[in-house]
């Protein structure tokens, strides 16, 4: 998929959750899966034209809001790289909410999981750093 499919699904995935829909009430008010939903707001499917159509209906904004947010993001810089082009915290957060649970289970034991192996590293090489001290 293309930038443009990354820019559009984190645009959708964004006025969603500034809704507070989650992605499965979407897909019902909508009658696209919810399978293709969170396609749409990872960039990886394709939305037809009637389907952000439907979107922007059940979202109760404008089609052209989720354009809006498209060329903001041109306009400073949004890059697609694997996910590494995140503006700042905020955009880490929406597409972290953006995920379905039970991946963002497993992102959040990851994380944890990471942040412990790191800790200990660190710790060690603290350990291994004070018992080179004469």
């Amino acid at each position: 998929m293309s930038q443009i499919d990354f820019l559009l699904g984190r645009s959708i995935a964004r006025k969603r959750v500034s809704c507070g829909i989650s992605q499965g009430d979407l897909a019902i008010r909508t009658g696209i899966s919810k399978h293709d939903i969170a396609g749409f707001e990872a960039g990886t499917a394709r939305a037809t034209a009637s389907q952000l159509f439907g979107i922007a209906r059940a979202l109760d904004i404008r089609i052209e809001t989720l354009f809006r947010d498209i060329a903001a993001a041109a306009q400073t810089g949004a890059r697609d790289e694997g996910r590494s082009g995140w503006r700042d915290a905020n955009d880490v957060e929406d597409d972290y909410h953006a995920l379905p649970l039970d991946y963002r289970s497993a992102v959040f034991e990851f994380l944890i999981a990471s942040g412990k192996e790191r800790a200990d590293t660190a710790k060690g090489s603290a350990d291994a750093e004070e018992d080179r001290q004469p």
